[in-house]
């Protein structure tokens, strides 16, 4: 009998915990979904927040007018990617060899674009003069030095349409295929080109828009925009497409140190004119200031890119990484001297 009394009481006694350790677990449980909750609700504040801010932002930029001087970049509406400018130059048959422009979705110093006015004026003297609607401007690529170009009778190698190049330096050229104007895209859009306010980019000398295409892995032609969207200039009308349909382009400013952006291209420049003494003739010795990175692992991995603007900026020209399993080594150059 006092066995089972106490074989009871320890049954009890397990099942109490038991009910206890459920009870913990329910809490417990009951506090999770609760914090999840909260959680969930505050990040749907947050990003609310973040879309209203960013709608005001967008509305105070559409008062805004993009002028000359100004570093914007240009976001292809249809598809979100940026027209970029490379220092890879076209190779297909039917090309010209210049500089290649491509879209890429995010933003570098390849995708900051500054406006100018048409050959022959310097920016410096319509400097925050606002751009109007028809004017001939010019968009310069602030890390390659050049601008952005077409001309007809060399097609792209995806679409077939115009090529669109980066081509000539900002002062010395009088090529009026360095020639665009923006033109409104929108109804009641004014006679200013505002910032946040799509436009088509016209290019007079050939009568037609700036525009993107994508290209799709199994395209024999790939390899070309080396897997980027192509940028050409595209006939309006052509497919029994109206205006627009080659492509709507918004300008957002740019936040830009003009003093860093000086230093970067007056090393870039340096580090061109020192290559063409040394490459043999026809070579390409205006890419500019490189990184390289070697991986030692079981496949070695080399890749080589251009050097970080920072770096640039603060005087150097060449960077070597040199990585593996059990260490780690970067050298740098200055190639101020």
């Amino acid at each position: 009998e006092g066995k089972g009394s106490g074989g009871d009481e320890k049954g009890n006694l397990s099942a109490k915990a038991n009910a206890t350790l459920a009870d913990l677990k329910a809490k417990k449980a009951a506090a999770m979904e609760a914090a999840r909750a909260i959680f969930v609700k505050e990040e749907r504040e947050r990003l609310e927040a973040e879309r209203r801010e960013r709608a005001e932002w967008e509305e105070r930029l559409r008062t805004q007018p993009v002028t000359y001087g100004q570093v914007i970049t240009l976001k292809h509406n249809q598809t979100s990617f940026l027209l970029t400018a490379t220092s890879f130059r076209y190779y297909h048959s039917q090309g010209s060899g210049q500089h290649q422009v491509v879209g890429q979705e995010g933003e570098d110093g390849y995708s900051h674009w500054r406006v100018l006015p048409r050959a022959g004026k310097r920016w410096q003297e319509v400097k925050d003069v606002p751009v109007r609607y028809g004017e001939t401007i010019r968009l310069l690529a602030v890390r390659t030095g050049r601008v952005l170009h077409s001309h007809s009778g060399l097609l792209s190698p995806i679409s077939g349409e115009n090529e669109v190049t980066n081509f000539n330096g900002e002062s010395g050229s009088l090529d009026t295929n360095d020639n665009w104007s923006p033109r409104a895209a929108v109804a009641g859009a004014g006679e200013v080109w505002n910032l946040a306010t799509p436009v088509t980019l016209h290019h007079a000398p050939t009568a037609t828009e700036l525009a993107m295409k994508h290209v799709n892995a199994s395209d024999p032609n790939f390899n070309f925009t080396m897997g980027h969207p192509e940028i050409s200039a595209k006939r309006r009308g052509n497919d029994g497409e109206g205006a627009g349909a080659a492509g709507l382009w918004t300008g957002w400013p740019v936040d830009v140190d003009e003093i860093g952006m000086d230093r970067y291209m007056t090393v870039y420049e340096a580090e061109g004119e020192r290559q063409r003494k040394f490459v043999p003739p026809g070579a390409d010795a205006d890419n500019g200031p490189k990184e390289i990175s070697i991986y030692c692992s079981t496949n070695p991995v080399v890749s080589v890119q251009d050097l970080d603007y920072n770096l640039v900026s603060e005087g150097k020209c060449f960077a070597l990484n040199l990585q593996a399993p059990t260490f780690e080594s970067k050298l740098t150059l200055n190639c101020d001297k």
